[in-house]
């Protein structure tokens, strides 16, 4: 337990220090590539302040301490729960890890979304201040603080289509109208979730290469 308090304690404490940088990052992604500067340090000599702002302290310490406690206390916890390690059961261990992993990617996602647009938020705010406008890419949503961006895009930002249930359809067949989808508001949990596609892709094809690679050693040298 004192090397996973470490460990997260130095994740976290990375985070902080170089939150400056990755909003700087985050700032170059989101840009267009016509908007100066475009490299690292004038980007940073631009912000306001080379400290993390206390509006996404929560959010980026949550961000960047969660991969270090899942893989940290993964193998402690299927170990000490299900008696499964690398060693004894290396098959079932691997599709485990898979399986945290991919939980982890659906914690993370919700949280990485919500960070990118605070820290849009902290360049924005620091562009207003300057009486310049900030063009981005795409149109950034609004930072609300962790829990409320995350409401908002599930209940507030956009419509989406959702499908009537049956006692509804049943009624639009009986009255021989046509069953039409209502529109309500907001991104719903989908929203979350944005990107999960790429980020499944990358975990199988890690995983699958790791289990290849784990066959193939099984051979013996030649």
């Amino acid at each position: 337990m004192a090397t996973l308090a470490v460990a997260v304690s130095a994740a976290g404490l990375a985070g902080i220090i170089l939150a400056p940088l990755d909003i700087a990052r985050t700032k170059l992604m989101l840009t267009p590539s016509t908007h100066p500067p475009r490299s690292i340090l004038p980007t940073i000599n631009s912000l306001s302040s080379w400290t993390l702002p206390w509006s996404i302290a929560p959010t980026t310490i949550l961000h960047s301490t969660l991969p270090t406690l899942c893989e940290t206390s993964r193998p402690l916890f299927l170990r000490s729960n299900f008696g499964v390690d690398p060693l004894n059961t290396p098959n079932v261990y691997a599709i485990a890890t898979f399986i945290c992993q991919a939980v982890e990617l659906g914690i993370r996602l919700p949280i990485e979304t919500t960070l990118r647009r605070g820290q849009m938020h902290v360049a924005q705010s620091h562009t207003a201040s300057t009486s310049s406008e900030l063009r981005t890419t795409v149109e950034v949503g609004p930072y609300k603080g962790l829990v409320g961006t995350l409401r908002s895009i599930v209940y507030d930002e956009g419509e989406r289509s959702t499908k009537p249930d049956r006692a509804q359809a049943a009624a639009a067949t009986r009255a021989e109208r046509p069953v039409r989808e209502s529109q309500r508001k907001g991104q719903g949990y989908e929203g979350l979730f944005r990107g999960w596609r790429v980020g499944m892709w990358g975990l199988v094809g890690v995983w699958g290469a790791a289990t290849l690679g784990g066959v193939a050693s099984k051979g013996g040298e030649f």
